[in-house]
């Protein structure tokens, strides 16, 4: 609140110089509520997967298979020259070659079949283990998806939440703040008002002390005074007329007043001229 109250007397010439009063509430500004924003959490990326892929193992090959059935330290090659040789043992051939190599051949006429079951067995195996693998990745890949999912929803859950608590409580505080505001402008408002009441009194009170000196010498001057103090607060009090008929009447009675006292100086040898200056209501 912004009060202008300047006045000045000067006792010598009698002067009452009066400003006016003025009173300016600053009234606090509506606050804004800035708006929170709920930050979109950056998508987490989800479980990748990969197909699985092998190289060729050698027991898948047939080659290799024929070869562990037919090799000369292989089992079977072994259990048929032994074969072979009873064989010729009980035909009267026991160092015959002929008889070996015709057991080695028997042998060599079924590698074949068992080559190609031993290298189909290993392919199988192989397939399915790499098959399970795959199926196993995709698995933890659409799992770790969902997860990452969820998490981003939840996140911009609680961040919007977050956000809308956040606003609330932002259009709380503005809310009370202008409450806060606006009582102190009211508060201020009444001040300034009972301000401005009292200034009629003080310039009465200011025109008391100005014409002390007459008021103690002469009764006559005390009583048209006093009087003209009546008048003045019974017009001040007149709920009948205007602000503009109360300036007026004022005026007119400090103008009565001034006269009598300039006649009274005048009767009694004093020079009033200088002191008789009042001001309007």
């Amino acid at each position: 609140m912004t009060t202008t109250n300047n006045q000045s007397w000067t006792p010598t010439d009698g002067i009452n110089n009066y400003n006016n009063v003025s009173a300016t509430p600053q009234l606090a500004q509506t606050q804004t509520a800035n708006a929170a924003t709920a930050a979109a959490p950056a998508p987490t990326a989800g479980g990748l997967t990969s197909a699985i892929t092998r190289d060729v193992n050698s027991n898948e090959l047939l080659s290799n298979q024929v070869n562990k059935v037919i090799g000369e330290d292989s089992p079977l090659m072994q259990q048929a020259a032994a074969k072979a040789k009873q064989a010729a043992n009980s035909r009267g051939m026991l160092n015959s070659s002929m008889a070996v190599q015709a057991g080695q051949a028997a042998v060599m006429d079924r590698a074949l079949p068992i080559a190609q079951y031993d290298a189909g067995v290993n392919t199988n195996v192989l397939n399915t283990n790499q098959s399970n693998q795959q199926q196993t990745n995709t698995f933890n890949a659409s799992q770790q998806q969902d997860i990452n999912k969820f998490n981003t929803n939840t996140e911009a859950q609680n961040n919007q939440f977050n956000a809308n608590n956040q606003q609330d409580a932002n259009k709380f505080n503005a809310s009370e703040q202008n409450k806060t505001n606006i009582f102190n402008a009211n508060e201020q408002n009444v001040v300034i008002k009972q301000f401005m009441d009292q200034s009629n009194k003080l310039q009465l009170a200011d025109i008391e002390a100005s014409y002390k000196t007459i008021l103690q010498s002469e009764a006559s001057a005390g009583s048209l005074y006093q009087q003209s103090v009546r008048n003045i607060s019974d017009i001040l009090q007149n709920p009948d007329l205007t602000p503009e008929a109360k300036t007026a009447a004022v005026t007119n009675q400090n103008e009565l007043l001034k006269t009598g006292l300039n006649i009274l100086g005048k009767i009694g040898g004093l020079n009033l001229d200088g002191l008789l200056t009042f001001p309007t209501a």
